[in-house]
Protein backbone atom coordinates (compact mmCIF):
# COMPACT_ATOMS: atom_id res chain seq x y z
CA UNK A 1 0.00 0.00 0.00
CA UNK A 2 3.00 2.16 0.95
CA UNK A 3 4.67 1.65 -2.09
CA UNK A 4 1.75 2.26 -4.65
CA UNK A 5 0.92 5.64 -3.11
CA UNK A 6 5.11 6.71 -3.00
CA UNK A 7 5.08 5.10 -6.60
CA UNK A 8 2.01 7.47 -7.87
CA UNK A 9 3.88 10.34 -6.32
CA UNK A 10 6.79 10.27 -7.82
CA UNK A 11 4.77 9.62 -10.98
CA UNK A 12 2.88 13.02 -10.30
CA UNK A 13 6.43 15.07 -9.93
CA UNK A 14 7.75 13.50 -13.18
CA UNK A 15 4.74 14.86 -15.14
CA UNK A 16 4.73 18.61 -13.97
CA UNK A 17 8.41 18.24 -14.19
CA UNK A 18 8.20 17.20 -17.92
CA UNK A 19 5.41 19.37 -18.89
CA UNK A 20 6.18 22.58 -20.31
CA UNK A 21 5.78 26.13 -18.26
CA UNK A 22 2.62 27.39 -17.84
CA UNK A 23 3.85 30.84 -18.16
CA UNK A 24 2.53 32.74 -21.18
CA UNK A 25 5.13 34.93 -23.66
CA UNK A 26 7.39 37.27 -22.40
CA UNK A 27 7.15 36.06 -19.00
CA UNK A 28 9.28 33.33 -18.14
CA UNK A 29 9.12 30.84 -15.22
CA UNK A 30 12.27 31.47 -12.86
CA UNK A 31 12.28 29.43 -9.55
CA UNK A 32 8.58 29.04 -10.12
CA UNK A 33 7.55 32.55 -10.33
CA UNK A 34 6.52 33.92 -13.59
CA UNK A 35 8.29 37.68 -14.58
CA UNK A 36 10.26 39.19 -16.79
CA UNK A 37 13.88 38.48 -17.56
CA UNK A 38 15.10 40.80 -20.14
CA UNK A 39 18.63 40.64 -19.16
CA UNK A 40 17.92 37.19 -20.24
CA UNK A 41 20.09 36.65 -16.59
CA UNK A 42 17.86 33.87 -15.03
CA UNK A 43 17.31 36.43 -12.25
CA UNK A 44 13.52 38.33 -12.42
CA UNK A 45 13.97 41.57 -13.73
CA UNK A 46 11.68 43.19 -10.72
CA UNK A 47 14.89 41.71 -8.41
CA UNK A 48 17.24 43.50 -10.08
CA UNK A 49 15.15 47.32 -9.83
CA UNK A 50 16.83 50.03 -7.88
CA UNK A 51 13.10 51.52 -7.67
CA UNK A 52 12.04 48.09 -5.78
CA UNK A 53 14.64 48.07 -3.39
CA UNK A 54 13.75 48.15 0.41
CA UNK A 55 16.55 50.82 1.03
CA UNK A 56 14.69 53.09 -1.70
CA UNK A 57 11.35 52.43 -0.53
CA UNK A 58 11.85 52.83 3.29
CA UNK A 59 13.28 56.50 2.82
CA UNK A 60 10.69 58.18 0.52
CA UNK A 61 7.47 59.25 0.35
CA UNK A 62 5.19 58.75 -2.57
CA UNK A 63 2.13 57.55 -3.87
CA UNK A 64 2.02 54.09 -5.08
CA UNK A 65 -1.08 54.71 -7.18
CA UNK A 66 1.51 56.87 -9.27
CA UNK A 67 3.79 54.52 -10.00
CA UNK A 68 3.47 52.53 -13.24
CA UNK A 69 4.98 48.61 -13.37
CA UNK A 70 5.92 46.31 -15.65
CA UNK A 71 3.70 44.18 -15.48
CA UNK A 72 0.73 46.75 -16.94
CA UNK A 73 3.16 48.30 -19.67
CA UNK A 74 5.29 45.47 -20.89
CA UNK A 75 8.93 46.53 -20.76
CA UNK A 76 8.36 50.53 -20.03
CA UNK A 77 10.37 51.60 -16.93
CA UNK A 78 9.42 52.33 -14.33
CA UNK A 79 7.92 55.95 -13.69
CA UNK A 80 7.64 58.01 -10.42
CA UNK A 81 6.04 61.49 -10.11
CA UNK A 82 8.09 63.91 -8.60
CA UNK A 83 7.37 67.34 -6.30
CA UNK A 84 8.35 70.01 -9.22
CA UNK A 85 10.64 73.05 -7.83
CA UNK A 86 8.80 76.05 -5.71
CA UNK A 87 8.14 79.01 -7.43
CA UNK A 88 10.73 81.30 -6.20
CA UNK A 89 9.63 84.12 -4.21
CA UNK A 90 9.99 87.71 -6.13
CA UNK A 91 12.87 89.57 -4.65
CA UNK A 92 11.54 92.18 -2.35
CA UNK A 93 15.03 94.13 -2.12
CA UNK A 94 14.32 94.76 -6.16
CA UNK A 95 10.60 96.22 -4.93
CA UNK A 96 12.91 98.81 -2.57
CA UNK A 97 15.30 99.42 -5.62
CA UNK A 98 12.13 100.35 -7.78
CA UNK A 99 10.33 102.58 -5.10
CA UNK A 100 13.41 104.43 -4.66
CA UNK A 101 14.44 105.04 -8.40
CA UNK A 102 10.72 106.13 -8.77
CA UNK A 103 10.81 108.76 -5.85
CA UNK A 104 13.77 109.86 -7.57
CA UNK A 105 12.58 110.91 -10.76
CA UNK A 106 9.70 112.54 -9.13
CA UNK A 107 11.34 114.82 -7.18
CA UNK A 108 13.47 115.33 -10.11
CA UNK A 109 10.05 115.91 -12.58
CA UNK A 110 12.09 113.39 -15.20
CA UNK A 111 7.80 112.51 -15.93
CA UNK A 112 8.86 110.15 -18.49
CA UNK A 113 10.86 108.34 -16.75
CA UNK A 114 8.65 108.19 -13.65
CA UNK A 115 5.64 106.93 -15.67
CA UNK A 116 7.63 104.18 -16.82
CA UNK A 117 7.88 102.18 -13.53
CA UNK A 118 3.73 102.60 -13.18
CA UNK A 119 1.88 99.36 -13.77
CA UNK A 120 0.28 98.37 -17.48
CA UNK A 121 -3.25 99.08 -15.14
CA UNK A 122 -2.07 102.56 -14.62
CA UNK A 123 -1.02 103.10 -18.16
CA UNK A 124 -3.97 101.78 -19.84
CA UNK A 125 -5.80 104.79 -18.05
CA UNK A 126 -3.57 107.77 -18.41
CA UNK A 127 -0.73 107.72 -21.80
CA UNK A 128 2.28 109.03 -20.96
CA UNK A 129 1.70 112.00 -22.99
CA UNK A 130 -1.59 113.09 -21.04
CA UNK A 131 0.74 112.30 -17.50
CA UNK A 132 3.13 114.95 -18.52
CA UNK A 133 0.38 117.04 -18.81
CA UNK A 134 -1.15 116.51 -15.70
CA UNK A 135 2.34 117.13 -14.11
CA UNK A 136 3.45 119.54 -15.47
CA UNK A 137 -0.36 122.10 -15.03
CA UNK A 138 -1.08 120.93 -11.84
CA UNK A 139 0.61 123.33 -9.67
CA UNK A 140 0.60 121.16 -6.61
CA UNK A 141 3.87 119.63 -8.31
CA UNK A 142 5.68 122.71 -9.32
CA UNK A 143 7.01 123.02 -5.82
CA UNK A 144 8.12 119.18 -4.68
CA UNK A 145 11.53 120.16 -2.85
CA UNK A 146 11.81 115.94 -1.83
CA UNK A 147 10.33 112.76 -2.41
CA UNK A 148 11.99 109.80 -0.40
CA UNK A 149 10.75 106.38 0.56
CA UNK A 150 10.13 106.25 4.41
CA UNK A 151 9.35 103.00 5.09
CA UNK A 152 8.07 99.58 2.92
CA UNK A 153 5.61 96.55 4.66
CA UNK A 154 4.95 93.45 2.53
CA UNK A 155 1.34 92.99 2.10
CA UNK A 156 2.24 89.73 0.25
CA UNK A 157 4.60 87.90 -1.66
CA UNK A 158 4.22 90.01 -4.56
CA UNK A 159 2.58 93.46 -3.08
CA UNK A 160 4.50 96.19 -0.96
CA UNK A 161 3.08 99.08 0.62
CA UNK A 162 5.57 101.81 0.73
CA UNK A 163 5.21 104.96 2.90
CA UNK A 164 6.57 108.36 0.46
CA UNK A 165 7.37 111.61 2.62
CA UNK A 166 6.92 114.45 -0.25
CA UNK A 167 7.99 118.43 0.69
CA UNK A 168 6.76 121.26 -0.53
CA UNK A 169 8.64 125.03 0.98
CA UNK A 170 4.72 125.14 2.28
CA UNK A 171 4.01 121.64 4.24
CA UNK A 172 5.08 118.04 4.18
CA UNK A 173 2.84 115.53 3.45
CA UNK A 174 2.64 111.46 3.01
CA UNK A 175 1.35 110.28 -0.30
CA UNK A 176 -2.16 108.30 0.02
CA UNK A 177 -1.84 104.50 -0.66
CA UNK A 178 1.26 103.53 -2.54
CA UNK A 179 2.36 100.26 -3.47
CA UNK A 180 5.00 98.17 -5.25
CA UNK A 181 3.09 95.28 -7.30
CA UNK A 182 4.87 92.36 -8.69
CA UNK A 183 3.80 91.34 -12.14
CA UNK A 184 6.42 90.08 -14.47
CA UNK A 185 8.87 92.54 -12.56
CA UNK A 186 7.88 95.57 -9.73
CA UNK A 187 5.83 97.99 -10.71
CA UNK A 188 4.25 101.03 -8.97
CA UNK A 189 0.71 101.51 -8.07
CA UNK A 190 -0.52 104.51 -6.54
CA UNK A 191 -1.73 108.06 -6.97
CA UNK A 192 -5.09 107.77 -7.43
CA UNK A 193 -5.54 111.72 -7.94
CA UNK A 194 -3.82 111.61 -11.35
CA UNK A 195 -4.71 108.00 -13.13
CA UNK A 196 -7.96 107.57 -11.40
CA UNK A 197 -9.29 111.45 -11.78
CA UNK A 198 -10.33 112.74 -15.95
CA UNK A 199 -7.12 114.34 -17.50
CA UNK A 200 -8.55 118.24 -17.06
CA UNK A 201 -9.87 117.59 -13.27
CA UNK A 202 -6.04 116.30 -12.59
CA UNK A 203 -4.35 118.84 -14.36
CA UNK A 204 -6.65 122.06 -13.69
CA UNK A 205 -7.79 121.89 -9.86
CA UNK A 206 -8.26 125.37 -9.78
CA UNK A 207 -10.53 127.04 -7.47
CA UNK A 208 -10.71 130.24 -9.22
CA UNK A 209 -12.80 129.90 -12.54
CA UNK A 210 -10.31 132.17 -14.72
CA UNK A 211 -7.28 129.74 -13.79
CA UNK A 212 -9.19 126.72 -15.19
CA UNK A 213 -9.52 127.90 -18.17
CA UNK A 214 -6.35 129.34 -18.82
CA UNK A 215 -5.03 125.45 -18.11
CA UNK A 216 -7.65 123.82 -20.58
CA UNK A 217 -6.09 126.10 -23.10
CA UNK A 218 -2.58 125.23 -21.64
CA UNK A 219 -3.82 121.41 -21.89
CA UNK A 220 -5.28 121.58 -25.28
CA UNK A 221 -2.16 122.77 -26.65
CA UNK A 222 -0.33 120.23 -24.88
CA UNK A 223 -2.37 117.20 -25.81
CA UNK A 224 -3.22 119.16 -29.47
CA UNK A 225 -6.55 118.29 -28.59
CA UNK A 226 -8.84 120.72 -29.46
CA UNK A 227 -11.95 119.57 -27.46
CA UNK A 228 -9.96 121.06 -24.33
CA UNK A 229 -10.29 124.39 -25.88
CA UNK A 230 -13.96 124.72 -25.47
CA UNK A 231 -13.41 124.41 -21.29
CA UNK A 232 -11.06 127.43 -22.12
CA UNK A 233 -13.82 129.61 -22.88
CA UNK A 234 -12.76 133.04 -23.35
CA UNK A 235 -9.26 131.76 -24.57
CA UNK A 236 -11.39 129.49 -27.37
CA UNK A 237 -10.23 131.26 -29.95
CA UNK A 238 -6.49 131.53 -29.48
CA UNK A 239 -6.66 128.43 -27.97
CA UNK A 240 -8.23 127.29 -31.32
CA UNK A 241 -5.45 129.78 -33.95
CA UNK A 242 -2.71 127.84 -31.63
CA UNK A 243 -3.95 124.32 -33.00
CA UNK A 244 -4.32 125.62 -36.33
CA UNK A 245 -4.63 128.65 -38.32
CA UNK A 246 -8.42 129.71 -38.49
CA UNK A 247 -11.57 129.30 -37.03
CA UNK A 248 -14.68 127.61 -39.27
CA UNK A 249 -17.91 128.96 -38.98
CA UNK A 250 -19.59 126.65 -36.15
CA UNK A 251 -16.44 126.98 -34.26
CA UNK A 252 -17.07 131.21 -34.40
CA UNK A 253 -20.11 130.89 -33.07
CA UNK A 254 -19.10 129.04 -30.41
CA UNK A 255 -16.96 131.57 -29.64
CA UNK A 256 -19.94 133.85 -29.48
CA UNK A 257 -21.35 131.78 -26.98
CA UNK A 258 -18.34 131.09 -24.62
CA UNK A 259 -17.36 134.68 -24.66
CA UNK A 260 -18.43 137.47 -26.52
CA UNK A 261 -16.33 140.32 -26.77
CA UNK A 262 -16.70 142.93 -24.26
CA UNK A 263 -19.85 145.41 -25.20
CA UNK A 264 -21.10 142.31 -27.37
CA UNK A 265 -24.28 140.12 -26.62
CA UNK A 266 -24.23 136.69 -28.13
CA UNK A 267 -26.35 137.75 -30.82
CA UNK A 268 -24.66 140.86 -32.30
CA UNK A 269 -21.49 138.37 -31.91
CA UNK A 270 -22.95 135.64 -34.30
CA UNK A 271 -24.85 138.60 -36.58
CA UNK A 272 -20.87 140.37 -37.00
CA UNK A 273 -19.64 136.80 -37.85
CA UNK A 274 -22.58 136.21 -40.45
CA UNK A 275 -21.70 139.53 -42.16
CA UNK A 276 -18.24 138.89 -42.06
CA UNK A 277 -17.94 135.68 -43.70
CA UNK A 278 -21.25 137.22 -46.05
CA UNK A 279 -23.27 134.33 -44.61
CA UNK A 280 -26.88 134.89 -43.53
CA UNK A 281 -26.79 130.90 -42.78
CA UNK A 282 -24.57 131.67 -39.98
CA UNK A 283 -28.37 133.26 -38.05
CA UNK A 284 -29.74 129.33 -38.25
CA UNK A 285 -27.01 128.88 -35.48
CA UNK A 286 -29.32 130.48 -33.01
CA UNK A 287 -31.71 128.52 -31.90
CA UNK A 288 -35.25 128.16 -33.29
CA UNK A 289 -36.54 128.65 -29.97
CA UNK A 290 -35.03 132.23 -30.03
CA UNK A 291 -36.96 133.03 -32.55
CA UNK A 292 -37.17 137.21 -31.90
CA UNK A 293 -33.06 136.66 -32.07
CA UNK A 294 -32.51 134.45 -34.72
CA UNK A 295 -35.07 136.39 -37.09
CA UNK A 296 -35.56 139.69 -35.96
CA UNK A 297 -31.91 140.66 -34.87
CA UNK A 298 -29.63 138.83 -36.61
CA UNK A 299 -31.65 138.09 -40.13
CA UNK A 300 -33.24 141.67 -40.09
CA UNK A 301 -29.84 142.81 -38.66
CA UNK A 302 -28.05 141.16 -41.82
CA UNK A 303 -30.14 142.55 -43.97
CA UNK A 304 -30.27 145.66 -42.75
CA UNK A 305 -25.93 145.48 -42.80
CA UNK A 306 -26.29 144.82 -46.61
CA UNK A 307 -29.13 147.18 -47.66
CA UNK A 308 -30.98 144.40 -49.19
CA UNK A 309 -34.40 143.25 -47.27
CA UNK A 310 -35.05 140.51 -50.22
CA UNK A 311 -32.86 138.47 -47.79
CA UNK A 312 -36.07 138.56 -45.66
CA UNK A 313 -37.95 136.58 -48.30
CA UNK A 314 -35.72 133.71 -47.74
CA UNK A 315 -38.00 132.39 -44.66
CA UNK A 316 -40.88 130.84 -45.22
CA UNK A 317 -43.45 131.41 -42.61
CA UNK A 318 -44.92 135.10 -42.13
CA UNK A 319 -44.79 135.64 -38.89
CA UNK A 320 -41.04 134.98 -39.09
CA UNK A 321 -40.81 137.12 -42.11
CA UNK A 322 -42.69 140.31 -40.81
CA UNK A 323 -39.68 139.83 -37.66
CA UNK A 324 -36.84 140.42 -40.24
CA UNK A 325 -38.75 143.22 -41.90
CA UNK A 326 -38.81 144.74 -37.95
CA UNK A 327 -35.22 143.99 -37.65
CA UNK A 328 -34.39 145.51 -41.02
CA UNK A 329 -36.02 148.61 -40.04
CA UNK A 330 -34.57 148.92 -37.45
CA UNK A 331 -37.39 148.20 -35.00
CA UNK A 332 -36.88 147.09 -31.51
CA UNK A 333 -37.20 143.33 -31.43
Amino acid sequence: MKLGIFFLMFVSLFVIACSPSSCMSPFTEIDGVCCLDEGHNNICDHEESAYYSNDIIANSSFNSSSITTDSEVGSTPVEINRTEDPIPKPDLSQAKKVAELWAQAYQSKQYKIMYSYFSDNLKKRKSLKEFEAIMELNPSNSGIVSVKVISLKAVSDNKVKIEVKVATPIKDYMMPETYVVYDEGWKIEGMAEVFYVDTFGAACPFQKEFNKERCAKELAIKLQDPEYCERSRCYYTECLEELRSSLNKKERVIACNLCPPVMTTTQECILNVAVELDDISVCDEIPERTYADRYCKCYGGYARAKGNSDYCKRISNPDYKDLCIEGFEGKRC
